[in-house]
């Protein structure tokens, strides 16, 4: 999948992960670990909402991010990022500040994340 995403066929995973939910849980806003060239995020249980995320500061250096956004866990602004039922999709997260916010079900959800890199770098 991220090899076709970026026709680099040594695109390799490096890390998966599950994240349960419970009412009330979130992610604070953060970048994932360097070698993350490519997060792929899916959920694993229906309706999961969309992450927030901030694709416009991308380019700042977590500095300047950290300095931008004063240590806000999930900020107000920011886009949503749709997270399918079991359908995936990728973006920059290493470079991409992201975050969910507080579930406000009553339900559980599972989010699958799956972080791929270039071995060959």
């Amino acid at each position: 999948m991220a090899a076709e995403a970026t026709g680099n066929s040594t695109m390799t995973a490096i890390r998966m992960g599950l994240k349960y939910y419970s009412p009330g849980d979130y992610m604070h806003m953060h970048r994932d670990d360097g070698k993350c060239e490519i997060t792929f995020s899916s959920g694993l249980t229906p309706d999961l909402g969309p992450m927030g995320w901030l694709p416009n500061l991308r380019f700042l250096s977590t500095d300047q991010v950290i300095e931008q956004l004063a240590g806000t866990p999930c900020p107000d602004g920011g886009e949503p990022f749709p997270i399918g039922y079991r359908t995936l999709a990728g973006f920059d997260g290493s470079r991409t500040p992201h975050w969910r916010t507080p579930l406000d079900t009553s339900s559980r959800e599972v989010l699958l994340t799956i972080c791929f890199t270039d071995l060959t770098v």
